[in-house]
């Protein structure tokens, strides 16, 4: 605590935040050890407890200190004690993804989904894990789960549409790229592979017209794409 107040009279800001912010984290282990799970203690309070240990663990989650975020969701979860733990579950599978743990985070995610069954994140990032661990039909299937529980889920959408069009779907790829422009109208990647199939299927005028619109929205390689096929059109 008196070292984020150092921090902070030096203008170092989010170091003090950072200290002040495991102050309160020791603080409340502390009051743990002191037989917070007694018999006497409701099913309301242990999920209340429960509650603030993962806030606690997401706080670090966003300042991207996973090394400390994860004992902490662990530990919510070993006690059993949440009403609903999908979150939980779901939080630490992207970090045990962020740490290159792809079986672990595919657990999790599964988990999630078992306890929360229309968790659209949660099967987005079933699809992520499953394509690169090599599994793209399971990974195909979470995606249109993501889907089917939020139909606006543009980026669901668009790595559907990647995958079909790796696996020659052509036009159902064209499909989703075009349902990720329509929910996202400045997400360049999505001109760019809805130019793809364009080109695959047959209509370079729409080609190029989709890869000027992708190079004016930033992507890199849209421009040599339509540099290089414009000739088809003019």
């Amino acid at each position: 605590y008196h070292r984020g107040i150092a921090y902070y009279e030096t203008e170092k800001k989010q170091e003090a935040y950072i200290d002040w912010g495991k102050a309160k984290e020791i603080d409340f282990l502390k009051s743990k050890d002191v037989e917070v799970w007694t018999n006497d203690t409701t099913k309301l309070q242990r999920g209340y407890q429960a509650g603030k240990l993962l806030e606690l663990a997401l706080n670090q989650v966003k300042i991207k200190n996973y090394t400390e975020a994860l004992p902490l969701i662990t530990q919510v979860i070993e006690t059993g004690a949440l009403a609903n733990p999908a979150e939980a579950y779901y939080q630490r599978g992207r970090i045990y993804l962020k740490q290159n743990q792809p079986e672990n985070a595919l657990k999790d995610f599964q988990d999630a989904v078992r306890f929360e069954p229309d968790f659209a994140l949660a099967y987005f990032e079933i699809g992520v894990v499953s394509a690169i661990m090599g599994n793209e039909e399971y990974a195909l299937l979470a995606y249109s789960q993501a889907i089917e529980f939020n139909t606006e889920y543009a980026a669901a959408h668009y790595f559907r549409g990647k995958l079909r069009a790796k696996n020659e779907q052509y036009e159902e790829a064209l499909l989703d790229f075009s349902r990720t422009i329509q929910l996202n109208a400045d997400y360049a990647p999505a001109y760019f592979e809805r130019g793809i199939m364009y080109y695959t299927l047959g209509n370079p005028k729409l080609a190029c017209i989709e890869w000027l619109k992708a190079h004016k929205l930033g992507h890199t390689q849209a421009d040599a794409l339509y540099q290089k096929y414009k000739i088809l059109v003019l």
